[in-house]
């Protein structure tokens, strides 16, 4: 994509794993080393992912995309 005869930069996306067990949900982020945590709540999985993913990366939440997939995909 361009803009004014500039290239952009498309923002970058993570596969965000997420697995149940009981009454909690798993979440892994594969291509981020580090970037895994938990949670009860199933509303909850993108937020926290996205801070786990930011703070593995020293980068803002809102600067990259989330795509989560249960592992049964």
């Amino acid at each position: 994509m361009e803009l004014a005869g500039r290239p952009t930069k498309e923002r970058p996306s993570y596969d965000t794993v997420v697995e149940r067990a009981g009454d909690v949900w798993f979440i892994s982020v594969p291509k981020v080393p580090g970037a895994l945590a938990s949670t009860r709540r199933h509303d909850q999985i993108e937020a926290i992912a996205r801070v786990v993913i930011a703070q593995a990366l020293h980068v803002s939440q809102d600067s990259f995309d989330v795509d989560i997939r249960t592992s049964a995909d």
